[in-house]
């Protein structure tokens, strides 16, 4: 596979980070479509090196400890998704669930929780 270049992840990163600041913004302004597209946009970028965890967690493990919360949610998500600091990525969609200040991200936060641990089977 193609070796991706420090340059290229921060790129990818910045790309992500400005998609996720503003999926929080669309979604707390009650904008689902805009939403939706930037969070395909985010899904794309992600699922282009879905076969590749080393990239993903290159890509994504910094971002866990972003200072936004959009931020840790999309990395958050895509990391669980991919096996990548599952029991991390679990405790930071907790934490996210956990602050209500957040509210577009907190609920999403609670949806991925629960479906996640329903599709897991867990109590």
């Amino acid at each position: 596979m193609k070796e991706i270049k420090q340059k290229e992840i921060e790129e990818i990163q910045e790309e992500i980070i400005e998609s996720a600041i503003q999926w929080a913004i669309e979604i707390n302004l009650g904008n689902s479509k805009n939403a939706n597209k930037l969070n395909r946009k985010i899904n794309k970028i992600i699922w282009s090196f879905q076969n590749d965890k080393e990239k993903i967690g290159c890509i994504l493990l910094p971002l866990l400890q972003s200072n936004e919360p959009s931020v840790r949610l999309a990395a958050a998500v895509h990391t669980l998704l991919q096996g990548i600091e599952v029991q991390n990525s679990l405790k930071i969609l907790s934490d996210l669930e956990a602050d209500s200040s957040t509210r577009g991200v907190s609920l999403m936060a609670y949806t991925i929780l629960l479906k996640w641990k329903e599709d897991n089977n867990f109590s």
